[in-house]
């Protein structure tokens, strides 16, 4: 019992121990805070005091006067003292950072403001010098071509790196210059499937072009009309003349529709082949106001711009053509039946019979500017050439035919036709003076 009592007692000692520890160091824990204020305190006390001394040392003789505070006014002007640096510190922090935010976009809007000004500077094109004294001007009667490349987009108005289709890609198309006769068409090609090709008008101005034969060309366009040609630098005479129809039918036409639509008149004859048949062409015959007896005839097609009809032979029955049945036009006929008559004239025949009468050789080709002989009168006339040996005959198709066949029937199968339109290297012939007079009007 009385070593129970002793523990007891010991435990209520130990607990009331533990209870003033904890009290002392929750006390020494408060005094050293106090101490650490009363520090700080002193500190400011002593910069107040150090700028109330700075304030009263004005006098006459530079005598310095210390003016002595209480304790509760230095407690007062310390606490001042402490919120006025306090709201300067805050100040300062806040004009910096607005300082520091607002420089940030100044700087990125000068600078896009230098970038878009160096946009919008438009490009500088020096001016095309214009030729001298020294220069050789270029007559009309020049063909001159040029693949135009670095100046393509001045000629065309930016017409030459671009999309065919809204959402196709853009390419640079081929073009090409031609300058004949004081005019300027160019010829734009097309890739892949579609139009081949398409005739587009030269832009006003002055340019420098290289033509295909090397020689530097000032040139001086407006409306399409050739104002000025000058060889700069080169060999004229490596340049061609215009010397056939054949070089300047289709870009005639397209000159005309593009800047004189009114000076020219146009007419399209659909033909075909019956015996074999590739489809129907639009042929163009076209002739010009201040030279109306002159005829161009070119093909027009959907996927192609107008080309040139180098030979062609349009047969009209009535008011139906029946285009490109005819192997020989007329005039080639013709020519054959002549020919070949006077061969057979020089081996002692004087003519040919038919089932209903004679018919003598100098009377066919005498009276008759073209001699038009029907089946009945070829299958007579081809009796005579066939008692001929094969040697004359040899002789015959070689004077008469061309080294052909001497083949008279196809002559006789076009008899049905009037001839309204042959092209011979491009020259287009008519038989008939009243389909120019109707025409010309």
């Amino acid at each position: 019992m009385q070593l129970y009592l002793i523990l007891k007692i010991l435990k209520k000692i130990l607990n009331k121990t533990s209870l003033i520890i904890f009290i002392y160091f929750i006390s020494c824990a408060v005094r050293a805070e106090e101490k650490s204020a009363m520090v700080e305190e002193k500190k400011l006390e002593s910069s107040d005091a150090k700028l109330q001394i700075v304030k009263e040392s004005e006098g006459v003789n530079g005598s310095v006067k210390v003016k002595k505070k209480s304790n509760s006014e230095l407690k007062k002007n310390s606490k001042k003292t402490a919120k006025k640096t306090k709201t300067k510190k805050i100040i300062r922090k806040k004009i910096i950072k607005k300082i520091y935010v607002e420089k940030k976009p100044e700087t990125a809007l000068e600078k896009e403001q230098i970038i878009e000004i160096k946009k919008e500077q438009p490009k500088i094109i020096p001016a095309i010098p214009k030729p001298n004294e020294d220069d050789i001007e270029i007559s009309s009667e020049y063909y001159i071509q040029s693949e135009l490349k670095d100046n393509c987009d001045r000629l065309t108005n930016g017409e030459c790196f671009r999309a065919d289709k809204f959402f196709g890609e853009p390419y640079h198309h081929y073009s090409l210059l031609t300058i004949f006769d004081n005019k300027a068409v160019i010829e734009q090609y097309f890739e892949g499937s579609g139009k081949n090709k398409e005739f587009i008008g030269v832009a006003n101005g002055d340019f420098l072009i290289n033509s295909k034969k090397n020689n530097k060309i000032f040139i001086s366009v407006k409306n399409g009309i050739v104002a000025e040609l000058f060889l700069l630098k080169g060999d004229l005479t490596l340049e061609e003349k215009v010397e056939s129809e054949c070089q300047i039918s289709d870009k005639l036409l397209a000159f005309n529709r593009l800047y004189k639509p009114t000076e020219y008149k146009e007419m399209s004859v659909f033909v075909k082949n019956a015996e074999n048949f590739k489809g129907v062409f639009e042929t163009i015959i076209f002739t010009q106001k201040y030279q109306p007896n002159i005829y161009y005839a070119n093909i027009q097609q959907d996927k192609e711009a107008n080309k040139i009809i180098n030979s062609i032979n349009i047969c009209k029955i009535g008011d139906d053509f029946e285009g490109l049945s005819r192997d020989f036009s007329k005039s080639e006929c013709n020519r054959k039946f002549r020919c070949t008559m006077k061969n057979l004239e020089k081996y002692g025949s004087e003519g040919f019979m038919t089932k209903d009468r004679e018919f003598s050789f100098y009377e066919l080709y005498r009276h008759n500017k073209i001699v038009s002989l029907n089946r009945n009168q070829i299958e007579g006339f081809l009796s005579e050439v066939a008692k001929l040996s094969r040697e004359d005959k040899d002789l015959l198709k070689r004077e008469c035919f061309n080294d052909k066949n001497i083949d008279l029937i196809s002559c006789s199968k076009a008899e049905k036709c009037d001839d309204y339109l042959v092209v011979e290297n491009c020259e287009v012939k008519y038989f008939y003076d009243n389909d120019k007079l109707n025409f010309s009007k």
